[in-house]
C-alpha cells in the first residue's frame, strides 16, 4: 500500500480514498498497483461486505498524472506479466457491492475508475469529462467498454467526439450515473448504502449481482439455470431460515451474513 491511497474498515464497509488531492487525485503507477491491492483485499475479506471508493479534496480523479515524472519502480512478477490496464479487474471479478462516491471531476482514467464500480453516486457539482481526444488518445482504463455497457454505443462515441463534460444531472439523465445528491449528502448517501448491504442477507446479496452481471451474456436456458442455481444455494442460509420466520412471526429480519 501506499500513502496515495486511505483505507479505513468499519462495520463491514471497506472505504477507499484517493489521497492526492494536491493533483486532483491524478493516478500513479503506485497509486494503480495499491487501488488494485486494496480491491483484491477486500475481496479476500470474508468480514468485508462493501466498498466505498472517493477521492479526498475537490475531485474524484483527474485521470493519469502527465504533469509529473513517475520514477521507475520494481514491479512484481505478477505485475510484470500482466497488461497495464488489468489493474480494474478486481472491481469486476469481486461479487461484494462497490460503490462509487464520485465528487468533482472525473476525467480520463478517472472516469474508467468511476466506471469500474458497480454504483455511481454524484454529488451535484461532479463532472464526467471524456478527456481522450483533447490530447489525441483514445480511451483507456477500461472506459471504453463499460461506458457502452452504460448508455450505448451512439451516445458513447457522441460523448468522446464532441468532448464536453457532462454535469452530474445530464449524466444521470441517460444512465452514466445512477443517482445525484447533494455535495454534502455524498459521502453520507454512499456509506448508508453500503451500510446497508453490510448488515443484509450478504450470501442472497453477492449471488444476485452475479446474476445481474452475467445476463447479457447469457443465452435464456443458461439464465434460468443460473437461477435456479443460485436460489437453492440462498435457501440454505441462515438467513434464509431467518427471513422466513420474522415474515411469519411479523417482524424485521437479523441478518447474520451467512
Amino acid at each position: 500500500m501506499t500513502d496515495e491511497i486511505a483505507v479505513t474498515d468499519s462495520g463491514g464497509v471497506r472505504l477507499l480514498e484517493l489521497n492526492r488531492p494536491d493533483s486532483l487525485n491524478a493516478l500513479t503507477d503506485t497509486m494503480r498497483r495499491s487501488i488494485e491491492e486494496c480491491v483484491r483485499e477486500f475481496d479476500a475479506d470474508d468480514s468485508l461486505k462493501a466498498l466505498v471508493l472517493t477521492g479526498r479534496g475537490r475531485g474524484f480523479c483527474s485521470g493519469a498524472d502527465l504533469a509529473n515524472a513517475q520514477p521507475v519502480e520494481k514491479l512484481s512478477r505478477r505485475h510484470r506479466k500482466q497488461p497495464r490496464f488489468w489493474w480494474h479487474l478486481p472491481f469486476d471479478t469481486t461479487e461484494k457491492p462497490t460503490i462509487c462516491a464520485l465528487n468533482g471531476v472525473a476525467a480520463g482514467g478517472g472516469l474508467g475508475l468511476a466506471l469500474s464500480c458497480d454504483i455511481i453516486i454524484a454529488g451535484a457539482s461532479a463532472k464526467l469529462h471524456p478527456a481522450f481526444l483533447k490530447v489525441a488518445l483514445s480511451p483507456d482504463n477500461g472506459v471504453a467498454q463499460q461506458i457502452v455497457r452504460r448508455i450505448g454505443y451512439s451516445r458513447s462515441l457522441l460523448f468522446f467526439l464532441r468532448g464536453e463534460p457532462f454535469t452530474a444531472e445530464q449524466a444521470a439523465a441517460i444512465g452514466l450515473v445512477d443517482e445525484v445528491v447533494p455535495d454534502a449528502e455524498l459521502n453520507d448517501s454512499a456509506m448508508t448504502l453500503a451500510t446497508t448491504v453490510a448488515t443484509g442477507p450478504s450470501v442472497a446479496i453477492e449471488l444476485t449481482k452475479r446474476l445481474l452481471k452475467s445476463a447479457n451474456e447469457l443465452d435464456r436456458k443458461t439464465a434460468l439455470a443460473l437461477e435456479e442455481i443460485s436460489i437453492n444455494l440462498s435457501r440454505g442460509t441462515l438467513d434464509a431460515a431467518e427471513g422466513v420466520a420474522a415474515f411469519r412471526e411479523r417482524r424485521s429480519p437479523v441478518w447474520r451474513g451467512e
